[in-house]
């Protein structure tokens, strides 16, 4: 699975560089999040590389809803 597969949503505001992580994944390094902020897009993809599975109630909902 490529990175940008992990991706719903990406945008630039005066926060930073926000990723919405797709259903079932969340931030590995800020565990229970399912996105990922930094100061730069560069920061912000590399943070991709520590997303792990999810699977809270509200994955698993989003997931089941898809199906």
């Amino acid at each position: 699975m490529k990175k940008t597969d992990l991706i719903q949503e990406e945008y630039r505001d005066s926060d930073g560089y926000w990723i919405y992580l797709k259903p079932g994944w969340q931030n590995g390094l800020d565990p229970g999040t399912h996105g990922i902020v930094e100061d730069t897009k560069t920061r912000a993809r590399a943070a991709l590389s520590s997303v792990k599975p999810c699977d809270c109630a509200e994955c698993l909902q989003l997931l089941k809803e898809t199906k």
